[in-house]
């Protein structure tokens, strides 16, 4: 069945990118075409500089493109694609392997060897090949384009309030739960140590508001993002208290939901200090959040 595909790395599956999904979806709808995406492991670009973090590891933004509608995700190992021409890239993937009657992207998707393909380039390889494209307009938030750039600046500023806006939704983290010391525990505060997927973009260190989907019910909490300088980690992790729940997740993969920065990291005199701080900090954020 020929396809309407939508074309990007699509590493946040941000409000920009979600409003070239729904073109792609609701076009493939009034055409009768299968929707899918074409995209790269974001785990696997080497191009943008050795800085660059993709905003979602793969699991999770194959994970939103599905819940955005668009089961056929076709994601490549960038090293297969990147010295590709222009052409090459036309005739292999979009005809070839999806073939597209349509396809849709931003208005700055490029593409090719050392990305030599712009939306110009594409359109015209395009009609050579009978393919229909639509270049999607930018989603604008406060008078800026809604970019992945932005999204990471904001959650590495720990920003996520701002982050979630552009993302459309809380920034997530998913990892597995893993024992650690206990000492919340013994405290009355006992958490979930998450050791986070490979690849995932670490926000500010600190500590947050966050939420969980756990076995049909909401759950709320104080999430800590670093590496615990009072009593020391092997490596950065997500450390959650949260309210009102005392089950056992251990080897459980749990997606944890940013919804508020409260403070940075901080080390503390001792163990007796970092618990108070834990037991203002719960409070605030109990209050944050319940109201």
């Amino acid at each position: 069945m020929k396809t309407a595909t939508a074309l990007g790395l699509f590493d946040g599956v941000h409000r920009g990118h979600r409003e070239v999904l729904g073109a792609c979806l609701s076009y493939a709808g009034e055409k009768g075409l299968s929707p899918a995406v074409f995209t790269f492991d974001t785990g696997t670009v080497t191009t943008k500089g050795k800085d660059f973090a993709p905003i979602y590891p793969e699991s999770i933004k194959r994970m939103l493109i599905q819940k955005a509608g668009i089961e056929a995700v076709h994601s490549e190992d960038f090293s297969a694609v990147k010295d590709l021409s222009p052409e090459e890239f036309a005739d292999i993937y979009l005809v070839k392997k999806l073939d597209a009657a349509a396809v849709f992207c931003g208005k700055d998707f490029c593409f090719g060897k050392s990305a030599a393909g712009n939306t110009e380039t594409l359109g015209l390889l395009c009609r050579e090949r009978g393919i229909d494209l639509h270049v999607v307009e930018d989603v604008m938030q406060s008078g800026r384009k809604v970019s992945s750039t932005r999204i990471r600046e904001l959650i590495r500023e720990g920003n996520i309030k701002s982050a979630d806006t552009l993302l459309g939704e809380s920034y997530i983290l998913r990892g597995e739960v893993v024992h650690g010391r206990h000492l919340g525990r013994t405290q009355g505060y006992p958490t979930a140590n998450i050791f986070l997927e490979k690849g995932t973009l670490f926000p500010k260190f600190g500590v947050y508001a966050a939420s969980c989907e756990l076995d049909g019910r909401t759950l709320y909490g104080a999430a800590n993002i670093g590496v615990k300088p009072t009593v020391g980690s092997d490596a950065a992790l997500c450390e959650i208290n949260f309210f009102d729940y005392d089950g056992d997740l251990y080897g459980r993969v749990l997606e944890i939901r940013l919804i508020d920065f409260v403070r940075p990291e901080m080390r503390f005199s001792g163990v007796d200090e970092l618990f108070e701080r834990i037991a203002y900090d719960t409070k605030f954020i109990h209050k944050l959040i319940k109201g």
